[in-house]
């Protein structure tokens, strides 16, 4: 083998070992904040369509929201950051009364140096569609402030722009979503475009927009609306009527 070749094959390896080794150093974990798993924050009562017992908490939790499940941090550059919640309790069929925050946390993180490894829950801005930009059935759809729920978006990623507005993506859609500094949203969902099939969109599993979804968002937006006139009884709504005229030849409408 060619020793200039040999060299050179060296140095590279040299040099990918050295980059390695300073990313493995930058990377080092020098701090660790906990929230511990039964943080609630205030709000109406959630969890009543979860088992009883999940993991040593006892559901429903009354009058007040469970702080956990982050999907999205943004560092705020003054020693809290905003965590953008999940979907809530793990599918669009139990999170009805799960509603979509975002959460300004501030941890004190436990160090070499100190430190005490909790954090602060500050406060929280809920999401919500009050001018009504939404044109499917949500579960507050009745109600004047159309506070999002867990049954409606399942969120996934968080970016602040430059006007202090939020852009969030959701997988039920998946749609992305524009909301102000206070959390309302902006402007209709976006859709994702199905870029191998021209003027078609993506449809998730859930999408508000197909069959098998349509029949439990209606039931939801019409057990909020039941319950808010003290009817106690879940609707039930069968799928069979509520075929959309979607041009799927598999289906109809009559």
């Amino acid at each position: 083998m060619n020793k200039k070749l040999l060299l050179s094959k060296t140095s590279v390896a040299m040099a990918l070992m050295a980059l390695a080794y300073n990313a493995q150093a930058q990377n080092k974990l020098t701090g660790r904040a906990v929230l511990p798993a039964a943080t609630f924050a205030n709000g109406p009562t959630s969890g009543q369509y979860i088992a009883p017992l999940n993991n040593g908490q006892t559901s429903p939790f009354s009058s007040k929201q469970p702080v956990q499940g982050f999907s999205a941090l943004l560092d705020n550059q003054d020693g809290t950051y905003l965590g953008m919640l999940d979907n809530g309790f793990g599918s669009i069929e139990n999170s009805a009364d799960f509603n979509l925050r975002i959460y300004t946390i501030k941890p004190n993180f436990k160090t070499a140096n100190g430190g005490t490894g909790t954090i602060e829950v500050l406060s929280f801005i809920e999401l919500n569609d009050a001018d009504k930009l939404i044109d499917f059935p949500i579960v507050n759809h009745f109600t004047p402030e159309r506070k999002l729920t867990g049954a409606d978006f399942d969120i996934e990623s968080m970016q602040k722009a430059a006007d202090g507005t939020f852009w969030i993506g959701d997988e039920f859609g998946p749609f992305l979503l524009h909301f102000n500094q206070n959390g309302k949203l902006m402007e209709a969902p976006y859709s994702l475009p199905d870029f191998d099939n021209t003027g078609k969109f993506v449809r998730a599993a859930q999408n508000p927009y197909s069959e098998e979804s349509t029949p439990v968002r209606m039931m939801n937006a019409l057990r909020t609306h039941a319950k808010m006139n003290g009817n106690t009884r879940t609707p039930v709504l069968s799928p069979n009527f509520l075929m959309v005229d979607d041009s799927d030849t598999n289906s109809f409408v009559s």
